[in-house]
């Protein structure tokens, strides 16, 4: 565990290695997309909205409004770690939907992440 902010990054043979500021961004914004809006008890408003995602994935030309939930679910009054997104595209590939996101840090660190919705 990373004495300074508390989080834990494996490597693929799940050894323990030092996190910095960009891997613990990437960390945060993982548990944005894997936590269901109203779970966190002192931030019902974090989170993303799976489930009601998942439902409208199936819908055609869909796109944009996967792109407004994840925006809402970026919102950097909601994460205070997030400084902008600078980039959001939801890709139809078969029945999965893929988002690429490319968001900034406080400390200025860009990621580019993609996730699969479906």
């Amino acid at each position: 565990m990373d004495r300074n902010t508390g989080d834990i990054l494996l490597d693929e043979k799940n050894n323990v290695v030092k996190v910095d500021n960009k891997n613990a961004f990437e960390q945060i914004l993982i548990g944005v997309f894997h936590c269901d809006v109203g779970s966190e008890i002192m931030n019902p408003a974090y989170g993303f909205d799976l489930k009601r995602a998942l439902r409208e994935s199936y819908i055609e030309d869909s796109e944009m409004f996967i792109e407004s939930l994840v925006m809402e679910a970026l919102n950097p009054e909601k994460e205070k770690v997030i400084s902008k997104v600078d980039y959001i595209k939801a890709l139809r590939s078969g029945k999965q939907m893929n988002v690429i996101v490319q968001v900034t840090s406080i400390f200025q660190d860009a990621v580019i992440m993609e996730e699969e919705i479906g």
